[in-house]
């Protein structure tokens, strides 16, 4: 069901800080992978039977090494995705809400909003007035380390 070679136990010979970065970009990838094929099972199930973590484990040290939640991380990426719509295919916000499997357009809208701080439109005008170039809120490249490791 899941693609086997990233259910692989971490190697023990590593450092802590290795291993936690190797945990982080799996988690990362598997996240990715989650939003291109959209499956219907929840992304903890997902994550957990993957990685052969107990999910609890994996939210734990993803919040501590990348400061921010699995959920969060999620949806910021969903935003992310959805800009990357908007921009390069010109996608309405209802086919974004689709493609991204969102429940209702509303729901996609409210995420926006509070994601990057204002409503789609207002960001597609913006984006307009300085000129149509494929610009981001800063925070989706600010991926927070912390010093702390699981």
């Amino acid at each position: 069901m899941y693609d086997q070679t990233l259910a692989v136990a971490p190697v023990r010979s590593k450092s802590s800080t290795d291993q936690s970065d190797s945990l982080m970009n799996k988690i990362l990838l598997l996240i990715s992978s989650y939003l291109d094929t959209l499956p219907v099972f929840r992304l903890s199930d997902y994550l957990q039977e993957a990685l052969q973590y107990d999910y609890t484990y994996l939210s734990v040290c993803f919040s501590r090494q990348m400061g921010i939640t699995i959920e969060k991380y999620l949806i910021r990426e969903k935003i992310r995705r959805a800009i990357l719509l908007w921009q390069r295919k010109n996608y309405t916000l209802s086919e974004i809400a689709i493609q991204l499997n969102y429940k209702s357009v509303a729901h996609l809208s409210a995420q926006f909003k509070k994601v990057v701080g204002k409503t789609f439109s207002a960001f597609k005008e913006e984006s307009r007035l300085i000129g149509g170039s494929e610009i981001f809120p800063d925070e989706f490249y600010k991926r927070p380390m912390n010093e702390k490791v699981c």
